[in-house]
């Protein structure tokens, strides 16, 4: 059941901005349909892919557009009593869906978290390491000859790379692969 006309709201403009988030602008128009359309219908309506940048209107040839503001949600607003109008909503945001970490976003809006790259966190261990002898390869002794009791000690940081990605299945033996393992490959 088709969309029969799509007509730009002129107080449906709505905007912001952030120091966290930046620009943010909404854009809201009134489609006429056929009573009973389908809700997917309607938001595709608007002919928006994902990935699509601001524009104004949204309904003829643009008179402002921002490339560094994209599509974040369309929302519908409400709808007619009857079934023949809806408000719908396009918020657009400096998100760029191409650089999400969260998986890529096929053509349909859906986004596939197995498809994520893999995410790479940096910790550390801490570790002492027993001195026993200095630079110059000599002995570190005390004042009598002898080497300290306690010893000479100075802390190691060991580097650890955390790689994690999301998988639709694991193998726990897997992990007795890697335990205790060292890449000894250079990067």
């Amino acid at each position: 059941m088709p969309v029969t006309k799509i007509t730009q709201k002129i107080d449906g403009l709505s905007g912001g901005w952030s120091l966290d988030g930046g620009f943010n602008l909404a854009v809201s128009v009134y489609i006429q349909c056929t009573p009973g359309t389908d809700p997917e219908a309607m938001l595709r309506s608007l002919g928006l892919p994902v990935g699509a940048t601001y524009r104004f209107p949204l309904t003829g040839t643009p008179t402002a557009t921002n490339p560094r503001l994209f599509l974040e949600s369309i929302s519908i607003d409400s709808v007619d009593g009857d079934g023949a109008g809806a408000h719908l909503t396009a918020k657009f945001t400096p998100a760029d869906p191409s650089k999400d970490d969260r998986g890529p976003v096929d053509e349909h809006g859906n986004r596939d978290p197995f498809a994520a790259p893999p995410k790479l966190r940096w910790a550390t261990e801490a570790e002492e390491f027993a001195v026993t002898h200095d630079k110059a390869g000599q002995p570190i002794l005390n004042a009598a000859g002898e080497p300290y009791e306690s010893g000479v000690v100075i802390p190691l940081s060991t580097p650890i790379a955390v790689v994690s990605r999301l998988a639709r299945e694991f193998d726990e033996a897997w992990l007795d692969v890697y335990k205790g393992r060292i890449n000894s490959v250079p990067w």
